[in-house]
């Protein structure tokens, strides 16, 4: 029995069947699997995951690999978020079928979840995605000719890294100051002055540079902060006003966001 055409079909809720690898999962989204291609029914399937993170539910827990199935489909609900880890990565499905025969036969596929976090390119900006450790080098199949796996994704990060973590899309100044989680250099527009930035999804000593198109005012240790937030502590214990083109940096200690000077415009 040939094998050579058969892949992994994953659909997500009972929608968009991708053959192959794919990059576009999110929280809470069923995902099921089935063999497409195949030239005859096997005589038996088992379905496992490699590489589950820690903490995560899927599979009912206990220790990797974890049994999805032994049907010929199985599925699985993608993790969400954790306290403090991102529970919902990459997933390493492996499908083997007439197992502990002459005809057994693996297939593997990586089933992924981007992040927020995009990478600047000559042709646009590329969103990187959740990285899985028990990943193998494989043929996209979307893009022909293209592989992905954990080697070439680190790669990507590595580089996101080396250009300073990334630039957000410009942000509108605003009272309570969005901003883009992870990115390390910001743009904001607008004149608005400024008394909190929200703080979701950054980390205790974290730090990010913005540079304000505009000239504006920033507020020193305003009170009643809201939920999410952070005030603005100014090493001059008062009020800041930035001028256009100027470049300051920001460090959140888990209680407010220090201002710790930049360039003029």
């Amino acid at each position: 029995m040939a094998f050579e055409g058969t892949k992994i079909r994953s659909t997500r809720n009972a929608a968009t069947p991708i053959d192959g690898y794919r990059e576009d999962l999110a929280a809470g989204e069923t995902i099921a699997c089935s063999l497409t291609n195949l030239p005859q029914t096997p005589a038996s399937y088992e379905w496992i995951c490699y590489g589950r993170p820690e903490g995560s539910t899927v599979g009912g827990g206990g220790t990797n690999p974890w049994l999805l199935g032994t049907g010929a489909s199985c599925a699985f609900t993608v993790d969400a978020d954790g306290t403090n880890v991102g529970l919902d990565g990459s997933y390493q499905i492996q499908c083997t079928v007439n197992k502990g025969s002459t005809l057994e036969t693996r297939f593997s596929v990586t089933l992924a979840r981007p992040t927020t976090v995009q990478l600047p390119g000559l042709s646009g900006n590329r969103t990187l995605r959740k990285l899985g450790m028990f990943e193998s080098l494989e043929d996209t199949g979307s893009q022909p000719g293209v592989l992905a796996g954990w080697f070439t994704h680190m790669a990507r990060w590595l580089e996101w890294f080396r250009i300073g973590r990334g630039r957000s899309s410009d942000v509108a100044s605003a009272t309570n100051l969005l901003l883009p989680p992870a990115f390390g250099y910001i743009e904001v527009t607008g004149t608005t002055q400024i008394d909190y930035m929200r703080i979701t999804g950054r980390q205790i000593g974290e730090s990010w540079k913005i540079r304000f198109v505009s000239a504006l005012t920033l507020r020193h240790n305003i009170g009643s902060v809201p939920a999410g937030s952070a005030a603005l502590n100014l090493p001059s214990g008062s009020n800041l006003s930035v001028t256009a083109n100027s470049v300051r940096e920001f460090v959140y200690n888990g209680t407010v966001v220090h201002e710790c000077g930049g360039k003029a415009g």
